[in-house]
């Protein structure tokens, strides 16, 4: 199981699922964003007291906080866990451009 999760996976697919959820959110009337959840964190904080904009009844919004920390801490699992331990895969096109711009070839997703 774990061999088939780490494998390399399509643009495609995860825009499918990514597209799938949204639909099944707006299906459903909920508003969909990681934007979303400060105005809901201010307003469980209590700055509605202070503020109209965050007087509202922020529990309506829990569900968004949930999947918020779901995806940090599925983020954490991919980056940890699940990882390969393989150098990132760059075409060799992307590779000769880059080291014309005087860029060394990628060994992680971030550069130093």
């Amino acid at each position: 199981m774990t061999e088939f999760l780490t494998q390399s996976w399509s643009w495609w697919f995860s825009g499918l699922v990514i597209s799938f959820i949204m639909f099944l959110l707006l299906f459903f009337g909920q508003s969909f964003g990681f934007s979303a959840n400060l105005r809901t964190i201010c307003a469980a904080a209590g700055a509605g007291k202070n503020v109209s904009f965050f007087n509202f009844n922020w529990k309506t919004q829990l569900w968004n906080i949930v999947f918020m920390v779901g995806a940090i801490l599925g983020g954490l699992i991919a980056g940890t866990v699940l990882k390969d331990g393989d150098n990132i895969k760059v075409a060799d096109a992307t590779i000769q451009d880059l080291k014309e711009m005087g860029f060394s070839e990628p060994t992680t997703f971030q550069p130093a």
